[in-house]
């Protein structure tokens, strides 16, 4: 197994009525990367009355990837103490314009989650992980906007 990076954070999903990018990873020169683990946690909509469900794309877009602007990068940390983060990718969380590819756009997974059904726990073995390869980009689409706006947690752990 190779070293772990998790990358935590919070954000505001905003119902901006356009597709997004709930993250994206962009892959350090010569640091393949694999998707381990995704948790995806509601904080606001908890007790909303009405159900309501997301569609998420799992996408790996080929050369040339161009990530989605709006969001933020997002800093990496080892999950094993003494790992360090020597070939960190390049991590954006809640681009409100999604990324591109001149390439092929392969969709690996394609889902809905009752966003009251939280946390959405999406985990892969090292064997079936979603893996990306430089100069290509692995992103969590998510194809239509909520309702309302969402305070989301996002958790990835990501194996280099």
């Amino acid at each position: 197994m190779g070293r772990l990076l998790a990358f935590a954070t919070s954000v505001t999903w905003a119902n901006t009525g356009t597709n997004s990018d709930t993250f994206s990873i962009q892959p350090a020169d010569d640091y393949p990367c694999k998707l381990r683990k995704v948790v995806l946690g509601n904080q606001t909509e908890i007790a909303e009355a009405q159900e309501e469900t997301q569609r998420f794309r799992l996408a790996r877009l080929a050369a040339t990837f161009t990530v989605g602007s709006g969001g933020a990068a997002v800093t990496g940390y080892a999950v094993r103490e003494g790992d360090g983060t020597t070939g960190t990718p390049t991590v954006r969380v809640n681009d409100t314009t999604i990324a591109t590819t001149s390439g092929e756009d392969a969709s690996l997974e394609d889902w809905g989650w009752n966003v009251r059904a939280t946390p959405l726990v999406m985990e892969w073995s090292s064997d079936d992980a979603p893996t990306v390869k430089q100069g290509s980009g692995l992103v969590l689409q998510a194809p239509g906007t909520p309702t309302d706006d969402i305070t989301l947690s996002i958790t990835i752990i990501v194996e280099i």
